[in-house]
């Protein structure tokens, strides 16, 4: 993802991620403490939760 939006020279700049997905969650999340949409896969990445 990282490489993909903003190029490879930012392949090692997970902050810039973090960031970014923090924001998303502010704007989407009903309580972004506990994500429902954008979950958090630990040693994968994010993951996208569609509505059951």
């Amino acid at each position: 993802l990282l490489r993909d939006v903003w190029g490879p020279s930012h392949v090692e700049s997970h902050h810039y991620l973090r960031i970014y997905m923090a924001h998303l969650r502010q704007k989407l999340e009903r309580d972004p403490a506990q994500p429902e949409y954008i979950v958090t896969e630990t040693g994968v990445g994010y993951r996208l939760v569609g509505a059951a």
